[in-house]
């Protein structure tokens, strides 16, 4: 215990990450949140601000709403051609957390930034133009591309506008992000993608991931635990045997079991509502498939928040359950009554009980 290095300080993580990316700042979060809300043209009061721990953004659409100082700069001192945003971590995480693991979650989010700006520029070129990206989308397999815009919507990741380009650029960095640093989370992210092997080659061709990997790596930062998909034993992808990977297109069914969702969502019962939508998802076409898994997760986050209400965490831990929660979802609606359903009506079970007042009496349970 004695030897063990001193606690990080804001100043000296923002020293180590210009020193391997020279147009990156470390700055409040506030700050962060500021420039998103003015650049997208948010309304002035959002709940929440997507994307909001990393961001890359021009410099002179930078300098209309921060001042040189707020970045630790001389008035008149030059910018890089792109700035790339990190909101700093708060005091406690600096406290309690080993450098080596901050410096690894910076490093991720600069992974993170730098490919934004490797294909943001690709497109500002035009060497992916419209047509390209959409041979992109086929490739990745449109169902499974308006699932992942879906996801990343819901998880406050994808910044207006929405559109095709942007969701793919967003898509790419949080998928090569996990594929570096939470290999073994993938199917629970993007649990529609079957062949990673497509995606991966898919992404290979428009940049280098391990290039970027390397060259964005900090000083002192903790090793990346290489995990493939076989290797999370402790919780390990359900065998769902002889099912086909999409069923025949219902119409009618898509929209009964909506309804149905509906109904029992204004009862209540949020799980039994996301599973009916996620079942319905695979009745329809992308677009329909993906509104639909975008209702499913909404409703998932309602019972997130009902079990912060419960459990008493904090908005971190707020974000964690919403995140945990999608990872069963799918597995739920491909049965009667699997141990991933289970798992969710348990939950929500807790919810109930602490919103029912303790002195009620229920005649037709007793």
């Amino acid at each position: 215990m004695g030897d063990r290095k001193p606690a990080l300080t804001v100043a000296e993580l923002g020293q180590i990450v210009r020193g391997v990316e020279p147009s990156a700042f470390v700055v409040p979060g506030r700050i962060v949140r500021r420039v998103i809300k003015h650049h997208r043209g948010l309304s002035k009061w959002p709940l929440r601000v997507p994307h909001r721990l990393v961001y890359t953004i021009d410099p002179t659409a930078l300098l209309e709403v921060v001042d040189p100082e707020e970045l630790g700069l001389a008035t008149g001192a030059p910018l890089p051609s792109t700035v790339i945003l990190l909101a700093e971590p708060d005091a406690d995480e600096l406290a309690d957390r080993p450098r080596g693991e901050i410096l690894r979650d910076y490093w991720r989010r600069l992974y993170h930034a730098r490919i934004h700006l490797d294909l943001d520029r690709r497109f500002a070129a035009e060497h992916v133009g419209p047509s390209g990206l959409r041979e992109r989308i086929q490739r990745i397999d449109p169902s499974v591309f308006e699932e992942a815009r879906s996801i990343l919507k819901t998880d406050e990741l994808l910044l207006p506008p929405r559109d095709d380009e942007h969701t793919y650029v967003e898509f790419a960095a949080v998928y090569l992000g996990l594929r570096a640093f939470a290999n073994h989370l993938l199917h629970r992210f993007f649990p529609a993608i079957r062949d990673l092997s497509t995606v991966d080659q898919l992404l290979a061709e428009d940049l280098d991931a391990e290039a970027l990997l390397a060259a964005t790596r900090l000083p002192g930062s903790a090793e990346i635990a290489r995990l493939s998909l076989e290797d999370e034993e402790q919780d390990p992808e359900p065998i769902v045997e002889h099912e086909p990977e999409h069923e025949a297109p219902s119409r009618p069914e898509y929209r009964r079991l909506l309804a149905k969702a509906q109904s029992v969502e204004g009862r209540g019962n949020l799980v039994r509502a996301a599973i009916l939508r996620t079942q319905a998802a695979r009745l329809a076409g992308p677009s329909l498939a993906g509104q639909a898994r975008s209702s499913a997760r909404d409703a998932l986050d309602l019972l997130a928040g009902r079990l912060k209400a419960a459990l008493g965490f904090d908005e971190n831990g707020l974000r964690e359950w919403r995140l945990a929660l999608v990872a069963p979802l799918e597995q739920s609606s491909r049965g009667f009554w699997t141990p991933e359903a289970r798992l969710l009506y348990d939950l929500q079970k807790v919810c109930v009980d602490h919103e029912r007042p303790f002195y009620a009496v229920d005649l037709v349970e007793w």
